[in-house]
């Protein structure tokens, strides 16, 4: 059996010519492959590490010697830690207890302690690592759908009202899926039964669905009676769970790991999760006028559920590059061809949808109405209107193109 032919190793003459062949001459990766007998991939490494070393043709005096330009090319990325030690983690346990200090804090203060220790990653992980050993726990394994567990958040936040100026204080309601950890965040300015209630209607009209169980803490508007293994709830607390057709399941007194994942969440947790609910909201309240807005022909048409399989000569590359809108920022046209029954329709409002998603305006038309409106709008004086309407309009979606013409 013959042996293997034994790969020659690059030397520094090698990468001398790789940067004048590409600086000088100007010659492709593969080019230069072909000439040097190097693999496309090795050359297209060294013209990155000289890039990122700010290297060009022809080379500065400095990196006359051979040492020189390796030491420029082949630089160690990063570096290791020198401070070795590890911090207090008992302490640390500690001052996590405290309200409003999370592990990015503490980790914050070692580095200003230690500039030159471990970074974020590893902080974290060996304190979990600490924590699994100090204080073995038993791991819950939760179902999708099964456990929804709500909570008030221990930090509350400050309301201004902009016209009297009055400050008043507003308890964060927290309601968290135990599989998916899906978050749900609302302020109210008590933790009264009314304000109870209205978190967990809310919750579930926010999750759309109810799920097995409600976990939650013992606070007097949901438990009348705390007991250790009967608990009495509160009665209009029953009668949500019976119209729900769901279970509720208070945590046993004195028991904080038994509440989950919800009370779990610090003061910039919860507010950036009730900052990015509203902002989802909004988001989802103008793609929702938009798409009202656009008349689009098929409304369910989306780019996710076209079908490359079927034979329409539709190329899956060039369909997900259009799809990402540059076309429409540099106010270029998209023009759909091909034969009767091929689905150009379905293909242009799943564009127009797409259009729409990346907050621009759309508005489908067919054509031959076009012309018609057009020609009655020059007869009643609403043609210069009619034309500044369609010329705001970012995204046209004009559709059955040859089936009239204009008179």
């Amino acid at each position: 059996m013959p042996r293997r032919k034994q790969a020659r190793r690059t030397t520094v003459k090698d990468l001398r010519s790789i940067l004048r062949l590409t600086y000088e001459q100007g010659l492709s990766v593969r080019a230069i492959s072909e000439r040097l007998q190097i693999s496309k991939t090795s050359v297209a490494t060294y013209l990155l590490r000289a890039r990122e070393a700010g290297l060009i043709w022809p080379l500065p005096p400095i990196y006359v010697d051979e040492a020189a330009l390796r030491r420029a090319l082949f630089r160690r990325v990063g570096r290791p830690p020198q401070d070795l030690g590890e911090p207090d983690w008992a302490r640390v346990a500690q001052e996590l207890k405290r309200k409003g200090v999370t592990l990015t804090l503490l980790w914050q203060e070692y580095r200003t302690a230690h500039p030159e220790g471990y970074g974020y990653t590893w902080f974290c992980e060996r304190f979990a690592a600490w924590q699994r050993r100090a204080h073995p726990t038993f791991r819950h394994r939760h179902a999708a759908g099964a456990v929804l567990q709500t909570d008030y958040a221990g930090p509350t936040v400050e309301v201004v009202d902009p016209q009297t100026g009055e400050v008043r204080q507003a308890q964060i309601f927290v309601a968290v899926l135990g599989a998916s950890s899906l978050t749900f965040a609302m302020a109210s300015f008590g933790q009264r039964l009314p304000d109870w209630i209205e978190g967990q209607t809310q919750a579930l009209a926010y999750i759309g669905g109810v799920p097995k169980a409600v976990v939650c803490d013992n606070l007097k508007a949901a438990v009348a009676k705390a007991l250790w293994f009967e608990p009495t709830l509160d009665q209009t607390f029953a009668a949500m769970a019976e119209h729900y057709d769901t279970t509720i399941l208070p945590t046993r007194s004195r028991k904080p790991r038994d509440k989950g994942n919800a009370g779990d969440l610090g003061r910039d947790e919860w507010l950036g999760l009730m900052l990015d609910r509203e902002a989802a909201m909004r988001a989802d309240r103008r793609l929702t006028n938009r798409l009202a807005a656009a008349k689009l022909r098929f409304v369910d048409a989306c780019i996710e559920d076209i079908d490359f399989a079927s034979r329409r000569g539709l190329d899956r590359r060039n369909t997900l590059q259009l799809a990402q809108g540059a076309w429409l920022k540099a106010h270029e046209n998209l023009i759909l061809t091909g034969q009767t029954g091929t689905g150009k329709t379905w293909l242009a409002c799943a564009f127009g949808r797409q259009a729409a998603r990346l907050d621009h305006s759309v508005l489908y038309l067919r054509v031959p109405r076009l012309f018609e409106d057009l020609a009655m709008a020059r007869l009643d004086g609403r043609f210069p209107r009619l034309i500044d309407k369609l010329a705001r309009v970012q995204l046209l979606v004009l559709d059955d193109w040859g089936h009239s013409h204009p008179q």
